[in-house]
């Protein structure tokens, strides 16, 4: 009987392992270069659209070089604040 405890605990400490390795991978990351902004915004509006509401819209943004980089939640806060109903 302690044998198969222990292969059953053996399997169950496996199988955790194995979903939180597959929980972290389904997880979208946090930060996204400005391809993945497009494919995340409703609209995939183009680049030069982006680029306009970094400049005169206030589009929350980071700059590392000549690369933007945005954060998800700001963008999503951001669409809420200026989002327009339909």
């Amino acid at each position: 009987m302690p044998a198969i405890l222990a292969q059953l605990r053996d399997r169950i400490e496996e199988l955790t392992a194995r979903l939180e390795q597959t929980t972290a991978k389904a997880s979208p990351s946090e930060w996204m270069d400005i391809d993945e902004l497009r494919d995340y915004l409703p609209g995939h509006n183009a680049r030069c659209t982006i680029y306009q509401w970094i400049r005169y819209d206030g589009f929350p943004y980071y700059q590392n070089a000549k690369s933007y980089y945005f954060r998800r939640s700001e963008v999503d806060d951001w669409l809420i604040r200026n989002g327009r109903k339909r």
